[in-house]
């Protein structure tokens, strides 16, 4: 696919041992299926190959994909419409009914708030979402897709790690657990998307209500599986922060007298003041002597005994050094712990520093593209003492 589809239609598509996964993961008899951001039609193929469908429905935006779908899958309708259109799915309803099997690996992006996604939120508890400008693409196609099931029906989708992590769609989470049975949601390899190094997971979800509050995590490739309860899920879904470390010490850096802060200001825009700053990409050589000038005052900078912890990008987090030099600015890459007591700040250091400080950090990291830690999770690092 052209790089420049990618862009136009936020397009990536699915790989062909995951469709093959996704499509070995749906029980019982499926005789209706639709994938309502089918891309070229691979979910739908894998479904095909192992499912005797009556009814198969695709539906896409991009025509060349349309086509591509009419001339090369047997018994399947494809549809050129924009999935994000609550007229388009109440079209599909009127024309199809509802379907046995909803899979999907829907478009990453921001759309519009129009009206019509004004009486979807409102319809699903996201009223708290009608103050933003835009509201997550995939968000809209989740929502949109559960809308298509028969009672007892299958969902099952690739879904960004923001859907399971970002804290402002705690809200989602609930009525989610609250409306459908979560059968499993399995995390999926980075890279595994041409194009993109987006953190994703498969979920799957039954259209009723749940006679209990187990949620299967697991990952692609390993056989290990993490058991977790509604609340659990409430704050964040995703296999790799259930699967962190564990430390033998219950001491967390909330505990400690511990100060945690974050730069302002950005890399790049430092870089431009042409002064001294510490931001990921030389967080390892922060004690080389200072050669620019000073930082205006009012930015976040550092002082000796400062430990410096990467925040931001998937290649940088788990770097850790300690500040030997004060008066460089902090970028907002950057998170701050600062330490009176030096025998502590010197564990914290070390702990941090260790293979399970670093595992820990990359275990607790969320995003969809560039990864990040936040402060809360700072926090609560847990301590080898």
């Amino acid at each position: 696919m052209p790089a420049q589809d990618k862009k136009t239609f936020s397009q990536y598509y699915t790989q062909e041992d995951i469709a093959k996964f996704m499509a070995s993961i749906i029980s019982g008899e499926v005789d209706s299926c639709i994938d309502i951001g089918a891309g070229e039609g691979a979910l739908i193929k894998a479904v095909k190959k192992i499912k005797k469908l009556k009814s198969c429905v695709a539906i896409d935006l991009d025509p060349k994909n349309v086509k591509y779908i009419s001339n090369n899958i047997d018994s399947c309708t494809a549809i050129l419409k924009d999935s994000t259109r609550k007229t388009t799915i109440k079209e599909i309803i009127s024309y199809y009914g509802r379907f046995d099997l909803v899979i999907g690996n829907p478009p990453y992006g921001k759309s519009s708030l129009i009206d019509e996604l004004r009486e979807t939120l409102e319809a699903t508890n996201l009223k708290y979402l009608l103050n933003s400008k835009f509201i997550p693409t995939e968000l809209i196609f989740i929502v949109h897709g559960l809308l298509l099931l028969k009672n007892d029906a299958q969902f099952i989708y690739v879904i960004p790690d923001g859907i399971l992590t970002n804290i402002r769609l705690k809200k989602f989470r609930e009525e989610l657990f609250k409306k459908y049975t979560i059968k499993r949601i399995i995390e999926i390899p980075p890279k595994s998307f041409v194009g993109t190094e987006a953190k994703t997971h498969i979920i799957q979800i039954v259209n009723k209500k749940p006679k209990h509050s187990n949620i299967i995590l697991s990952k692609l490739g390993s056989t290990k599986k993490i058991t977790i309860q509604k609340n659990d899920f409430i704050n964040r879904g995703d296999y790799n922060f259930y699967n962190k470390p564990i430390s033998i010490s219950k001491t967390t850096l909330r505990e400690l007298e511990t100060k945690i802060i974050r730069g302002k200001h950005s890399g790049k825009y430092l870089k431009n003041l042409n002064i001294d700053y510490i931001h990921t990409n030389n967080i390892e050589n922060c004690n080389i002597e200072k050669k620019h000038k000073e930082a205006p005052k009012d930015f976040i900078y550092s002082i000796p005994g400062d430990i410096l912890v990467a925040r931001v990008g998937s290649r940088s987090i788990g770097k850790v050094n300690i500040s030997n030099i004060g008066g460089k600015a902090i970028s907002d890459c950057i998170i701050v712990i600062r330490i009176k007591d030096e025998s502590i700040r010197y564990k914290v250091y070390q702990s941090l520093k260790s293979s399970f400080g670093v595992s820990w950090l990359k275990s607790v990291s969320k995003g969809v593209g560039a990864k990040h830690i936040t402060i809360s999770e700072i926090y609560r690092f847990p301590m080898i003492l």
